[in-house]
């Protein structure tokens, strides 16, 4: 996959698209994040078959300082909250970042997935 992919770039290789997106958007609901300003990612380093994903919110830049010469004056960005998900179960995953696991270079919004979802649910209607 590429390292930019985006839910909509996966939809033709998910066996039940509607369903996937629909498990992210109960996963987005059932963390409680924030509708405004969490994101979400899935994992590229895979087929697209079932990407795992997180959703990570609030994004903060820490600048390093210590010991290490290498490291000071650095920045990190990290989230406040941030959770990994199966991309089959939809169930969190322990840890924060599978081995070997690399994130798409894209987020998206939760508006975003809620359109893609309706897409997928309108086109399922029409047919």
């Amino acid at each position: 996959m590429r390292s930019n992919s985006r839910i909509q770039d996966v939809l033709p290789t998910l066996n039940d698209p509607e369903e996937y997106v629909r498990g992210i958007v109960a996963s987005f609901i059932h963390g409680k994040f924030s509708p405004d300003e969490a994101t979400i990612r899935i994992g590229v380093s895979g087929d697209g078959y079932a990407p795992h994903y997180c959703i990570e919110q609030g994004s903060v830049t820490v600048e390093l300082s210590g010991q290490e010469p290498l490291l000071v004056g650095k920045k990190i960005t990290g989230y406040q909250r941030r959770f990994v998900f199966d991309g089959r179960s939809h169930k969190p995953i322990l840890g924060d970042q599978p081995k070997g696991m690399g994130w798409s270079s894209e987020a998206m919004t939760f508006a975003e997935v809620q359109a893609i979802l309706g897409n997928l649910r309108s086109s399922k209607k029409a047919h």
